[in-house]
């Protein structure tokens, strides 16, 4: 096996972990919705919210997780496009067969 084909896998992988996580993440903003959002440039300011205990917790849970997930989604979207540049880059240099 190439180091051009272990690479090419690698950013196959990478990007099916950054599908999975920003998933992930689409999943928490609609849940955690407008109580305590994931990011909150999205929530109109003045809103009235009303929750029980156990919804609050719930919402703060959701908005972790989307937050980690989009830091993850972060990472692994450029880990993905570095190692596809890798890739080419190896593919380029090697001469014509």
């Amino acid at each position: 096996m190439s180091s051009q084909h272990t690479l090419r896998i690698v950013a196959v992988v990478l990007a099916a972990v950054f599908v999975g996580v920003a998933v992930v993440c689409v999943g928490a903003t609609l849940t955690a919705g407008w109580a305590a959002p994931v990011f909150p440039w999205l929530v109109p300011v003045g809103q009235p919210i009303v929750v029980t205990k156990e919804q609050y917790g719930t919402i703060l849970v959701a908005q972790q997780v989307g937050r980690i997930a989009a830091a993850v989604a972060v990472v692994t979207g450029v880990a993905a496009v570095a190692t596809a540049g890798a890739a080419v880059a190896t593919r380029r240099r090697r001469p014509a067969a």
